[in-house]
């Protein structure tokens, strides 16, 4: 599985503005949560086919722009606060056997079959505040914390006008009854570091590095 929300703004926005924000399409973006125009980082509520409406601008440490219409704009997967608990969605399901994505909650990962399975998980985090931050990562199974399944990463600060950026990595053993679900939880020391889709580069060229990519694996 893999999560890469992205696409494109079809008008100008000014540096101030919170009309809705208009672009190509919105089908692969949770129905609220955050979006990356450039540096600027701007929360929504809802979502038509190709506009995201309840703009607050400026969020998790970053600050206003204009932003011209044409320009990538990517998802972004935050917690908005130091304390809060978030859960990473998935929109996209590259192969499935028995593994499937809960359609009424996309963080959720749900065993058709019993077993054992080997989780693996990539995740790219951004940060655009002056100081590092660190994010701990874990799985929870069937909404309870997986004991010892935690990991911390250290996101860089912004620099050169750059997100700092690192990529969350591992594996976890997991035992699964038939129906269980597991979810992959975050949180941030700060509140501002996030898990985002960083869109394809032009100089140089590269492809879209995805927010997360999800494997899992039955080997027993």
């Amino acid at each position: 599985f893999h999560q890469d929300g992205t696409t494109n703004l079809t008008a100008n926005i000014t540096n101030n503005s919170t009309t809705p924000i208009s672009v190509t399409s919105t089908s692969a973006f949770p129905s609220s949560g955050y979006i990356l125009i450039g540096t600027e980082i701007i929360q929504y509520t809802g979502v038509t086919s190709t506009t995201f409406t309840g703009i607050t601008r400026n969020v998790l440490g970053t600050s206003t722009s204009a932003h011209s219409s044409g320009a990538q704009v990517s998802e972004v997967q935050g917690t908005g606060s130091g304390t809060t608990i978030g859960y990473v969605k998935i929109n996209n399901t590259d192969f499935s056997n028995g593994v499937t994505v809960n359609t009424a909650d996309l963080s959720q990962i749900v065993f058709t079959y019993p077993g054992v399975y080997n989780i693996t998980i990539s995740a790219q985090l951004l940060s655009y505040t002056n100081s590092a931050d660190n994010v701990t990562m874990w799985f929870a199974q069937n909404g309870v914390d997986i004991p010892n399944s935690a990991s911390i990463q250290t996101v860089p600060a912004i620099h050169g006008g750059v997100a700092g950026a690192t990529i969350a990595s591992w594996n976890y053993f997991l035992q699964v009854n038939a129906n269980d679900y597991i979810q992959l939880c975050f949180t941030t020391d700060s509140g501002n570091s996030l898990i985002s889709t960083y869109p394809p580069g032009v100089t140089p060229v590269h492809p879209t590095s995805p927010a997360l990519i999800l494997t899992a694996q039955q080997v027993a």
